[in-house]
């Protein structure tokens, strides 16, 4: 048993840093938990979620998002921020794919998944992936995602989503931009 949660120990200040064995151990064991489904072994392995070694953030991202994801989700949020892009685009992905329940964690899921979609600043894929997410989930201002009407390469699909929303089509007026005309139709009431 002793040896077995060797496996699941995160390092720490105190401890000498993991080796690349001890590192993709504890990688293999957190995906054979995956693999089973094994939810008992979700307070272990959320631990990973902090950990220096990008590879077992990446399986500690994808057990708790698949197996747990709803005790968990405010342990993901960081993650959409990681300092890896890897990292950053899965939790994009994986937060998108959890199934929205009511409670103030998901608006805050779905909230994230607004910031990344208009954040210009992030790469592309993730603010596909981020608009991928929100099709699940319905933005409680959609107002927010107005100001990326006003880029082309992901317009169409905001727009679609703000006509699945809102059930509304909107037209914009000669000379009236996109962004403009839903500006118009959503008014203050977004």
């Amino acid at each position: 048993m002793l040896a077995t949660y060797s496996l699941w120990s995160t390092s720490s200040p105190k401890q000498s840093p993991i080796t690349s064995k001890q590192v993709q151990a504890q990688e293999a064991a957190i995906y054979s938990a995956l693999d089973a489904r094994d939810a008992s072994q979700a307070n272990r392995i959320v631990g990973h979620l902090a950990s220096p070694e990008e590879s077992l953030r990446l399986a500690a991202l994808r057990f708790v998002a698949t197996v747990q994801p709803e005790p968990f989700l405010a342990r993901l949020l960081p993650l959409v921020d990681d300092e890896s892009e890897r990292v950053r685009a899965a939790a994009v992905q994986l937060l998108g794919r959890v199934k929205p329940e009511e409670g103030a964690t998901q608006r805050t899921v779905t909230d994230k998944l607004v910031a990344v979609l208009v954040d210009e600043n992030r790469k592309l894929a993730e603010r596909v992936l981020a608009v991928s997410g929100l099709k699940l989930r319905r933005p409680h201002d959609l107002r927010a995602l107005l100001p990326v009407l006003d880029e082309a390469r992901l317009s169409a699909q905001v727009v679609a989503l703000l006509v699945d929303w809102s059930g509304r089509t909107v037209t914009a007026a000669e000379g009236e931009s996109l962004r403009s005309a839903w500006e118009r139709e959503l008014g203050a009431n977004g």
